[in-house]
């Protein structure tokens, strides 16, 4: 049993597990919604939407385009609907796990990084090493959108950290977590270099294989650094000055009333660098002192959920 499935660690996401706190849940949903809005404007056959959010390759030297790093990354294709189906499995199997292992805030700073650098890296190699194509007599670029960045980000983590789980190769096979790590990546590497079949009527181009390295590159750095990127220089203070802001936009009482956001970000940071520790060397390192924080954290945790 790992640290992640103790009781003090474990969140109340009652019976069914399907609770719109979760950030999993809330990329679903995003993603799904785009999906709808797509599908409902559009005309003749063709999208506005999907042009506007959709990643360009000459994005990387467009300054104007930079936002469709993200946002790639919540569109997937209209005419096929097992593009966003099969994302969506992939982020709510494997996306409840390692958001329950790390929590919500580093799990979708973990997820929106892999979307990002995967943005940036196709962007590069589309405009430095591919090119553009002629259409209509213009030069036009390729573009990408899909999770499957993210996606496989999350699912080479899951891989990583628990290798021993066993997973449904082709929602049939049980095969070990780390042997289909493996084959997810063999596949992409072949892929990239030309040598893996598609089906019928697509194209090489139509899979963008390196998005997908991209995010298996970050998930094994994570894993073998010990990255947490809330912890980056820099961080803390940048979302402590975001906490601040937002303060200072509400609307106060005329009386300061305690707020336990200090107490809780102190808790967090306790219960991080226990659970580090669990991970180093074991849950029976722990001290009585360091058991009581991390029921308090767990505690804390659940009330929040009420």
């Amino acid at each position: 049993m790992g640290y992640q499935e103790r009781d003090y660690y474990r969140e109340d996401t009652g019976e069914d597990g399907f609770q719109i706190k979760s950030w999993t849940v809330r990329l679903i949903i995003a993603n799904c919604a785009v999906f709808l809005a797509n599908a409902l404007t559009m005309n003749n056959g063709q999208s506005w939407l999907t042009p506007l959010l959709d990643l360009h390759g000459n994005a990387i030297v467009e300054p104007k385009l930079w936002y469709q790093f993200l946002t790639y990354g919540f569109v997937h294709n209209p005419d096929s609907l097992w593009h966003i189906v099969g994302n969506m499995i992939g982020l709510w199997v494997f996306g409840r796990a390692i958001e329950e292992r790390y929590g919500g805030k580093e799990f979708l700073r973990y997820y929106l990084i892999a979307i990002l650098l995967g943005g940036i890296v196709w962007s590069v190699r589309q405009y430095f090493v591919v090119g553009s194509f002629m259409k209509g007599g213009e030069p036009a670029w390729v573009t990408c959108v899909g999770a499957s960045g993210g996606v496989t980000a999350l699912i080479v983590l899951y891989c990583l950290l628990y290798p021993r789980n066993t997973l449904l190769l082709f929602f049939a096979i049980p095969t070990p977590a780390w042997m289909v790590g493996i084959l997810i990546v063999a596949s992409d590497l072949t892929g990239a270099w030309g040598g893996q079949a598609l089906p019928p009527g697509m194209t090489r181009a139509a899979i963008a294989f390196d998005v997908h390295l991209t995010g298996a590159a970050l998930a094994l750095a994570y894993w073998a650094l010990g990255l947490n990127f809330g912890r980056f220089p820099g961080w803390r203070e940048l979302s402590a000055g975001w906490t601040r802001i937002k303060s200072l936009l509400r609307a106060r009482p005329a009386v300061r009333i305690h707020d336990d956001a200090d107490d809780d970000d102190d808790l967090e940071t306790q219960a991080d660098r226990l659970l580090e520790k669990i991970a180093r060397q074991g849950e029976s390192s722990l001290t009585p002192h360091e058991r009581r924080v991390l029921e308090n954290y767990s505690r804390r945790i659940r009330d929040k959920q009420r």
